[in-house]
Parts: C-alpha cells; structure tokens; sequence
C-alpha cells in the first residue's frame, strides 16, 4: 500500500500533456447517433469531443445517448 502512495504522489504534480491523447477520437454534428455510440462501444471509450471545423463545440457520451433514447422512446 505505501508503494502505491509514493507512486501517486509522484504522479499528482505531472502535466496533462504526458497523459494525453493528441489525436483523440472525434465526431462531427451530423454524425448518426448510433454511429457515435458504436464507435464508442468499439473503443471502449465513454465519451467523444464533437468537432466543427477542426473546432471543438461539445461533447456526446453514451450516458447522453441512453438517456435521450429512453426519454424518448420509453418516457423515462
């Protein structure tokens, strides 16, 4: 348990820029809802920055789609 608090704490001062993705996963506004969600599934990742001209103009993740299908189609 202490190797593990030591190593924690040399990591809780480390800059972003050495966990980061550069090129992450992406989906544009028009992309189908089910595509997005299928790629996330397939990555095994939970959510995606939604791009516009290489810009950034929010996020989708499979929460957001569960919850918007079920609102939706089972008035939940």
């Amino acid at each position: 348990m202490e190797k593990m608090e030591n190593k924690a704490k040399e990591i809780r001062y480390r800059p972003v820029k050495e966990f980061m993705n550069k090129y992450p996963l992406v989906v544009e506004p028009d992309t189908p809802v089910l595509n997005a969600g299928a790629i996330m599934l397939a990555h095994q990742v939970h959510q995606f920055p939604v791009v516009e001209n290489r810009k950034p103009i929010g996020i989708i993740s499979r929460e957001m789609i569960y919850r918007t299908i079920f609102k939706k189609n089972f008035n939940l």
